[in-house]
């Protein structure tokens, strides 16, 4: 087998293994498939990868409660879905802890 085949094989066994641990994680750790804020009931949408939704009002989120809308609308998930962030408002939270009712600093 020449060395570039070898490569190959061992790149695509690695890419298939990293897939399946991604899936199991996807469905057993907390983290964020999206994220979006909603006006009217003035709470996060949270859609985890494992399907479950959950609503958390605006007001429990240190950093947050009280900004204006448009502000608060501007938030976002980490790339793999462990935090969330709030750009305009220089305000971030771990998945796992808002789901932990950890809603800011220890104080607040």
């Amino acid at each position: 087998m020449s060395n570039a085949r070898k490569f190959q094989s061992m790149t695509d066994a690695g890419l298939e293994h990293i897939a399946r641990e991604t899936a199991l994680r996807d469905a057993v750790e907390p983290r964020a498939a999206s994220v979006r804020y909603d006006s009217q009931n003035e709470a996060l949408i949270l859609a985890l990868k494992n399907g479950v939704v959950v609503l958390i009002p605006t007001q429990f989120l240190q950093g947050v409660k009280g900004a204006d809308p448009k502000r608060i609308a501007n938030v976002q998930t980490d790339a793999r879905g462990y935090g969330i962030h709030f750009e305009e408002l220089n305000a971030d939270f771990s998945v796992p802890g808002l789901l932990a009712g950890i809603f800011g600093s220890e104080p607040w």
